[in-house]
């Protein structure tokens, strides 16, 4: 991955139901993602769906502690992923 094009942002999980989560989570993405976009989310469970919560944020705003664990969001979410992550 080109570090160069690969921004930070804060994603909210989307919950059964479609209401979001309380917490943000951190990722990594080449995408030109917009606040609001729907995007898949890998996490240690497998995929979900997650809504963008902030884009650009500053590496300065992560801690350093996990700067090296940060998964890479590759993908927009799509009507297939969202009825998947609900059935």
């Amino acid at each position: 991955m080109d570090t160069k094009d690969t921004k930070i942002v804060e994603i909210q999980y989307v919950k059964e139901g479609g209401s979001l989560s309380l917490g943000r989570y951190t990722y990594l993405t080449t995408l030109s993602l917009h606040v609001g976009d729907m995007v898949v989310c890998p996490t240690s469970r497998g995929s979900i769906n997650g809504r963008v919560f902030a884009v650009d944020v500053p590496e300065s705003k992560v801690d350093e502690r996990i700067m090296p664990m940060l998964k890479t969001i590759t993908e927009w979410a799509t009507a297939d992923t969202t009825e998947a992550d609900h059935e």
